[in-house]
C-alpha cells in the first residue's frame, strides 16, 4: 500500500480547481481555501445534532461597597457558521445555511452583548458573571449544484443564544449555572 503524499498548496489548489481528486491526509486546508464552485440548487440534510450549551464569552464584575471594583472581559469566542467539506466542490456557508433552513447565521453574541448585559448592574455587592452561550449544532448534508455536481459536508453552527448576568453563589438557570461553575 502506498503512503499518502502531502501536496503543497501551490500544487494541490490548481489540481483541485481543475476537478482532480487530491489525496490529502487532511483535505480541510485545501477545501477551505477554494473559491465556491457550486451554485446550490438542492440540499438534503440529516437531523441536526444539537449539543449542550457552550459558553462563548464571560465578563467578571466585582462590586464592593456599592461601587464597581473591577470589570474585566475574561473571554469572548463567538460562534460563526462553518463547514467541513467532504467533497471537492464547495459552496458558500450562506448558501448552505439558507438551503438547510438553519435559523441562526452570522456571529453569535459576544463582547458587545456582554458589555451591555453587565452595564445594567446595580449597587448590590458581590461577584457577578456576565455570560453569553449558545447550543452548538452540527448537520450532515449533501447537495446538488446547478452544473450537476455534488457537494457534501458538515455544517457547524449554533442555535438558542442566551446572554445574562448571574451572581456567584445564587440560584440560577442551567446556562447561568454553567457560567457559575466555570467562573465562580
Amino acid at each position: 500500500m502506498r503512503s499518502p503524499v502531502r501536496l503543497s498548496a501551490a500544487l494541490a489548489l490548481p489540481l483541485a480547481a481543475a476537478g482532480c481528486y487530491v489525496t490529502e491526509a487532511d483535505p480541510a486546508p485545501v477545501l477551505s481555501s477554494l473559491a465556491p464552485s457550486c451554485a446550490v440548487t438542492g440540499l438534503d440534510a440529516g437531523e441536526p445534532v444539537i449539543h449542550e450549551p457552550r459558553l462563548t464569552g464571560y465578563h467578571e464584575v466585582v462590586v464592593r461597597a456599592g461601587r464597581v471594583e473591577s470589570s474585566v472581559l475574561q473571554h469572548s469566542d463567538p460562534e460563526r457558521p462553518r463547514i467541513t467539506w467532504t467533497a471537492l466542490k464547495t459552496a458558500t456557508v450562506d448558501d448552505v445555511l439558507r438551503a438547510a433552513a438553519q435559523p441562526d447565521a452570522g456571529r453569535s453574541p459576544g463582547r458587545d452583548e456582554l458589555a451591555a448585559a453587565v452595564a445594567g448592574l446595580g449597587a448590590e455587592d458581590g461577584t457577578f458573571i456576565g455570560y453569553a452561550a449558545v447550543r452548538p449544532i452540527e448537520l450532515r448534508f449533501t447537495g446538488t449544484c446547478a452544473d450537476g455536481g455534488v457537494i457534501s459536508g458538515y455544517l457547524y453552527s449554533w442555535t438558542g443564544s442566551e446572554v445574562g448576568v448571574v451572581k456567584c453563589g445564587t440560584p440560577a438557570t442551567a446556562t447561568a449555572r454553567l457560567a457559575q461553575s466555570e467562573r465562580c
